[in-house]
């Protein structure tokens, strides 16, 4: 952690030359900040790609999906976005799977349930205690566990602050 030793004289000049040295003080811990943050939204992006490509949810579709990230206006940190055609089936499963233990702190536009994907894709495919399987790609599935992808990256983020902390700052 670096340390800081300011000396001045009561004098205009000695005050002036402390408080731009403040302040070039604070841009750096400010850059050291941001650097912070894109480290860490790199490794949770990376993260949640490989939940999506190695974890054993059973989906069967093709996984179309990328993880990025992206830097917000004005210095504001960093975004991680998942996109794709497959995300809701791969973050939240499919039939009878789907949601049963979905975090409350996700907000979606498509309802999440049982047998529900998108507003068009596999809509009403899944019927609970009816039809509880589907047909994709020409094969039939009883359904696949949700990655929840994002939830974990949300618990392992403290871990990972934690650690760009101390690699960008020292011990």
């Amino acid at each position: 952690m670096a340390t800081h030793r300011l000396t001045m004289s009561l004098n205009r000049k000695s005050i002036e030359k402390t408080a731009r040295k403040i302040v070039e003080i604070g841009r750096g811990f400010n850059m050291k900040c941001l650097k912070v943050a894109r480290l860490t939204a790199e490794e949770l992006a990376t993260f949640i790609a490989d939940q999506y490509t190695t974890w054993n949810t059973g989906y069967i579709g093709d996984i179309e999906t990328t993880v990025r990230t992206e830097a917000l206006p004005k210095r504001g940190g960093y975004r991680i976005i998942a996109s794709g055609r497959d995300i809701y089936f791969l973050e939240f499963g499919t039939g009878v799977f789907a949601a049963s233990s979905a975090p409350g702190f996700y907000r979606t536009t498509v309802p999440v349930g049982p047998g529900t994907y998108s507003t068009t894709i596999g809509s009403h495919q899944f019927i609970p205690g009816v039809k509880e399987y589907w047909f994709w790609n020409r094969q039939m599935t009883n359904g696949s566990m949700p990655a929840f992808a994002f939830m974990y990256a949300h618990m392992q983020s403290q871990f990972v602050v934690r650690e760009k902390i101390r690699e960008v700052f020292g011990k």
